[in-house]
């Protein structure tokens, strides 16, 4: 079973570092954007007991402001409990500036 308070508070600092914060707040979801922006970009849904966490291979792309920033949610990332299939960079197999 997915923690739901224990997702909101990693996402909470992971996407601070790239300057997003939570704009709503409710007991089955949370969702985060822009400072003064009341539309959230990026949303989790305590979806139930049958929700699990998507397995190896899901990715969520999000977008950066600079090279640092990446490395920023990397770090704070990792330090919070996540993981990754290799650290920050260019992965052009995706597409130009991928």
């Amino acid at each position: 079973m997915i923690s739901y308070a224990r997702a909101a508070t990693f996402y909470d600092a992971v996407l601070a570092t790239l300057g997003y914060v939570r704009v709503l707040t409710h007991e089955r979801a949370v969702g985060y954007g822009r400072p003064g922006d009341r539309d959230e970009q990026f949303a989790l849904l305590a979806a139930g007991e049958k929700a699990r966490a998507p397995g190896a291979g899901c990715h969520v792309a999000l977008t950066a402001t600079s090279r640092d920033a990446v490395d920023a949610f990397h770090s704070v990332a990792v330090s919070a409990g996540g993981t990754d299939e290799g650290g920050p960079g260019l992965r052009p197999q995706y597409g130009e500036g991928c």
